[in-house]
């Protein structure tokens, strides 16, 4: 939806009320409302994704529930038999009903303790994480390449509609009445291949925007979307985690996800020089810096020095809002063999294999882990455990922030990376042993791991995908970000549907929760030891940086 000039429909209806402002302020005030649009973009995006983590433990109840229901199939498969697994003492739960088909038995009766096909069955619920995980590291290579030939806007509206009543589908069951694990299985591959469309897409709006300038700092504010997302999307399912209630839990999000897809449709400018701003200099070292501060300092530009903040741009003539230039040849879109290739790449590709792979867990298992354990003494109900899981997002907004703001003063993203991973390596381990002494403790070293945890996994998924999209050897090509964003978010998200799927195993086999903490420590290891060559790098830059301003100021003596 654009009008002739490639202005969003949205922006082009409401232009008669707009005031006349100058292009430094229509710069500043366009990248406000992208910053906000994209977060508010890509928190949706997690907010659909994080209901399951936390209905697993309705559909597949323990600590909260004293007794189960199963279909006996040994004896017939018409009777529904009780089961003391998790333990007796529920008269209600306890009785028995014989000759009873699913037919016969109201979704309340299902849902009181479970619902099938999860009940007693962690591996079945890891395996639909990995499908979902599995579609969307899957498509997440060939979105990338969509993604930088078409416009974004549309991309992403229909991306986040899909994703939208494919969540809401997730909540059907319950009223319905169906427990067949294939409904489920085909539901969360295609919302694998629907969420796909979100990351690469936003980092590369953002990327036309910003400049490398404070891009660590401002990305890593940027990037707490992701927590937001998890911590609105647990608060939200927890709403209606009760088990006559769960289906709103995957409702209510997949209307929100709809519904800010609609105001991206209607409001999201993919390009600054469609509606008359100066695009940023992503390379400030190759160019006069009075390129990045003193914009349109021609004739043409001083005569549209203030414009409507709606108006499509009339100082880039040679420019048409969708395309380059139409003075030179079109630039090619980057294969994702050419994107392999840019130093960093493979290396930080590799390494968020292994950070994104710990995160997920947490992520999708830390609900059932807390329900899993006495906190102090005391058994942690659903809907308490929903709430508790957002702690680790809360730490990991702030350890997102802070990986930039580092990394940003010295430019050493690798460093940064491999300094907080090392971090989290012994952190993980106190987590585990003392985490559930108390509820001040557990709070305090959740909100600590989450910092650590998803701090580099954070700063390699938004300012070094975004660095490397921009890189000097593109020679300027627009046309790589959403690419060399979804090679690396790509990879980790492999390492991210593992990380579940490995839990679920695990506890179904042996029910050991300590050997998914040794798991999780072994991978921010391997994260870490991947970024060695970076490290090293900018160790020598840094060196050689300090002995020529060393030499600098002995010349000047």
């Amino acid at each position: 939806m654009t009008n002739s000039k490639g202005v969003p429909i949205g922006l082009a209806i409401l232009r008669p009320i707009l005031p006349d402002v100058s292009l430094e302020t229509r710069g500043k005030l366009y990248r406000g409302w992208i910053l906000l649009l994209t977060f508010l973009t890509y928190t949706s995006y997690h907010l659909s994704r994080k209901a399951i983590s936390v209905v697993k433990n309705t559909w597949n109840p323990k600590a909260n529930c004293s007794a189960r229901w199963h279909w006996n199939e040994t004896v017939n498969s018409t009777d529904l038999m009780y089961d003391s697994y998790y333990g007796g003492g529920d008269s209600e739960a306890m009785e028995y009903f014989e000759g009873s088909n699913s037919s016969n038995i109201s979704r309340l009766e299902w849902g009181k303790c479970g619902w099938q096909p999860f009940i007693g069955s962690e591996i079945e619920l890891a395996y639909l994480d990995f499908t979902y995980l599995g579609s969307y590291a899957f498509f997440m290579f060939f979105m990338g390449q969509i993604g930088d030939r078409t416009n974004l806007r549309y991309f992403l509206f229909v991306g986040m509609a899909s994703s939208g009543i494919l969540t809401a589908a997730l909540g059907l069951p319950l009223w319905l009445n169906i427990h067949s694990f294939v409904y489920f299985f085909i539901i969360q591959f295609i919302a694998g291949a629907a969420q796909s469309t979100g990351w690469p897409s936003t980092v590369a709006v953002v990327g036309h925007w910003f400049g490398k300038g404070n891009r660590g700092f401002i990305l890593g504010i940027w990037n707490s979307h992701t927590s937001v997302g998890n911590i609105l999307g647990s608060a939200i399912a927890g709403i209606w985690v009760a088990p006559d209630n769960w289906g709103y839990a995957f409702l209510v999000p997949g209307s929100i996800i709809f519904g800010v897809g609609v105001l991206v449709l209607l409001f999201m400018v993919v390009d600054p020089a469609s509606v008359n701003c100066v695009p940023p200099q992503h390379n400030p070292d190759s160019v006069d810096a009075s390129t990045e501060t003193t914009p349109l300092l021609n004739d043409e530009s001083k005569r549209l020095r203030r414009a409507p903040i709606g108006s499509a741009s009339e100082a880039f003539p040679d420019r048409d809002s969708d395309t380059e230039s139409t003075n030179k040849p079109a630039k090619k879109a980057l294969s994702i063999l050419d994107a392999l290739k840019i130093p960093g790449v493979i290396e930080f590709s590799l390494s968020l294999f292994f950070a994104k792979f710990v995160p997920y867990i947490f992520l999708y298992w830390l609900p059932v882990y807390i329900s899993d354990h006495k906190i102090g003494g005391k058994t942690i109900a659903s809907e308490k455990a929903a709430d508790l899981s957002t702690l680790f997002d809360v730490g990991g907004i702030v350890g997102g922030i802070v990986a930039g703001l580092i990394s940003d003063r010295g430019g050493t993203r690798g460093l940064t990376c491999v300094g907080m991973l090392l971090i989290s390596i012994p952190l993980l381990w106190i987590f585990n042993q003392y985490g559930h002494t108390n509820m001040s403790v557990f709070i305090g070293l959740t909100m600590i791991s989450g910092f650590f945890v998803n701090g580099p996994y954070a700063l390699i998924t938004t300012a070094v995908s975004a660095d490397l999209g921009n890189h000097e050897v593109l020679k300027g090509s627009q046309q790589a970000k959403a690419t060399v964003a979804a090679i690396i978010d790509g990879t980790g998200s492999i390492g991210a549907a593992l990380g579940p799927l490995i839990t679920g195993i695990g506890l179904q086999k042996t029910h050991n929760w300590i050997l998914i903490i040794l798991i999780c420590m072994g991978s921010s290891l391997a994260a870490a030891l991947l970024l060695t060559r970076i490290c090293i790098r900018e160790v020598k830059r840094l060196i050689n940086s300090r002995r020529n301003r060393s030499n600098s100021d002995l010349a000047i003596q």
